[in-house]
């Protein structure tokens, strides 16, 4: 995150985690492969959160959990969901988008479980567009001026109106 994927090096990398180069090495091949296991591990933990995300009594109830699963991944360390979204569009955009694919499914999960609640007809629309934007608040959102706290409360503002307010 200090120096930027192009301007990383093994040598960097080992030295921030405060390992000999060797060590690292033994485990990877090269710094891209450091940055896949970052990411494979980052994305994992998304996928897991919200596949296991619980319906609850109401569809805002159920919101509040899920999006609350989804940014405590980021709670220690907000500005990682900045710094890997530059990789995440770039070579990892497979991976990124696999998952992403997989949180649509589990979105779309939550909304068939409150389906009296939900006024859009296309569940499936409704749930890209609830990760959507979530992902585009998260990535947008300067952790310095947006708390997670504040994230979490205007997201869940901002998805439940969507989900609910008739046209």
């Amino acid at each position: 995150m200090e120096h930027g994927y192009e301007k990383s090096t093994t040598n960097r990398i080992a030295e921030r985690a405060g390992y000999s180069v060797g060590t690292v090495y033994q485990y990877f091949d090269n710094k891209e492969d450091v940055y896949a296991e970052v990411i494979d591990q980052t994305l994992d933990a998304l996928q897991q959160a919200a596949a296991n995300s619980p319906i609850k009594a109401t569809l805002k109830q159920t919101l509040q959990q899920f999006i609350a699963r989804i940014l405590q991944r980021f709670e220690q360390n907000p500005a990682l969901i900045q710094a890997l979204e530059a990789l995440l569009a770039g070579q990892f955009r497979a991976k990124r988008n696999a998952v992403q694919e997989s949180i649509v499914d589990s979105v779309t999960r939550l909304l068939e479980a409150h389906r009296e609640e939900v006024v859009i007809e296309d569940l499936g629309l409704a749930a890209r567009v609830i990760v959507a934007t979530a992902e585009g608040m998260s990535n947008a959102g300067n952790p310095e001026q947006l708390s997670i706290e504040d994230l979490e409360s205007q997201l869940l503002r901002l998805q439940y109106a969507y989900l609910t307010l008739k046209s």
